[in-house]
Order: structure tokens, then C-alpha cells, then sequence
């Protein structure tokens, strides 16, 4: 697979996950797909990723809406994370 090909595939990876996470990812998912913290900065200057909280991402240049700011946060506490109507 050329390096080209290589990295559309893991873009295609990391707005799929995204997608399933109101546009919110982890720098340890992108990672986990593949992503360099070098390759991290990049997308990160040309605005396709920005970061939202410590270690997290949203994924393409639109603010986050609401679900997406919550998810935002949950990614940012981490597993264990709970939200609920109640304080």
C-alpha cells in the first residue's frame, strides 16, 4: 500500500470514528489507527482536527453541537464517564 493510499484510509478511519462519536475522538484513538503526533499537528494546523479538551479531538472545522460538546467531555474524563440529567 503506497504511503498516499495509506493515509487516506486512516483519514476515512478517523472521520468514520468520528461519526460515531459526534465528531469527538481521542488522541489515543488516533493513535491506536495510526496516527503520529507529528501526523497529529499536521491535520491539526490545516484545521481538520481541533482540539476540544486535553487529549481530544473534534474531527472537521464546524463547532460541536451539543451532543458533541457532551461527548467531548465524557472522552476527556475517560472510561468511567458518566452523563445524567441529575447533578
Amino acid at each position: 500500500m503506497s504511503h498516499e493510499t495509506a493515509a487516506h484510509e486512516r483519514e476515512r478511519a478517523i472521520q468514520h470514528l468520528g461519526e460515531r462519536q459526534h465528531r469527538c475522538v481521542t488522541a489515543a484513538q488516533l493513535a491506536a489507527l495510526g496516527v503520529s503526533e507529528s501526523m497529529l499537528r499536521g491535520v491539526v494546523a490545516r484545521g481538520w482536527l481541533a482540539r476540544e479538551h486535553r487529549g481530544v479531538y473534534r474531527v472537521g472545522p464546524q463547532p460541536l453541537g451539543r451532543e458533541g460538546r457532551w461527548a467531548a467531555a465524557l472522552l476527556a474524563v475517560g472510561p468511567g464517564a458518566a452523563l445524567s440529567h441529575r447533578t
